[in-house]
């Protein structure tokens, strides 16, 4: 994993790592931790499934479930397909 500054305490971009495969614990701790104390990491070249992108989703955290309906009234087609099956 390599990580070039693009802007100071602000955001990198980090390059030699495949998000699209699981990551071990050290690899996943440098990669968070570069997170937290840049704010935006940006990666570029990356092809993820829906799997592979909530599997280093739910790495950091606990996912929030989308409102049904966004801030300006539309009803999110995802979310309604999800909770009428």
């Amino acid at each position: 994993m390599k990580i070039k500054t693009l802007k100071k305490r602000f955001v990198v971009q980090i390059s030699d790592i495949d998000l699209s495969q699981p990551l071990n614990e050290p690899v996943f701790a440098a990669l968070q931790q570069t997170i937290d104390a840049q704010g935006i990491a940006a990666f570029r070249g990356q092809f993820l499934d829906d799997e592979s992108i909530v599997a280093l989703a739910e790495r950091f955290g606990i996912l929030e479930i989308p409102l049904q309906r966004d801030q300006y009234g539309g009803v999110k087609k995802s979310y309604h397909a999800v909770q009428c099956r």
